[in-house]
């Protein structure tokens, strides 16, 4: 794969997260019908994902997205040593 290549994914992955962000940003401004919110992040620091939640089902779910990137992340990671 040449450089521009890789150079051209990186941009559009991060103009992807972007507009994720973008879009996970105006979806939460929205109030549910009962009042109720729910607060969640999660924040991967290398192999350490820090989580930020207002409830415990709630965090119960972004632990598993965070296994689940961090798998993502070690499966690339072999890939490019292979």
């Amino acid at each position: 794969m040449s450089d521009q290549t890789i150079i051209l994914l990186g941009t559009l992955i991060l103009f992807i997260g972007l507009l994720l962000a973008i879009i996970a940003l105006v979806l939460s401004s929205f109030q549910r019908a009962d009042g109720a919110r729910k607060s969640r992040a999660v924040v991967i620091i290398g192999p350490f994902p820090i989580i930020l939640a207002s409830d415990l089902g709630t965090a119960r779910q972004l632990l598993v997205l965070a296994i689940f990137f961090l798998v993502g992340l070690i499966v690339f990671y072999l890939v490019q040593i292979f």
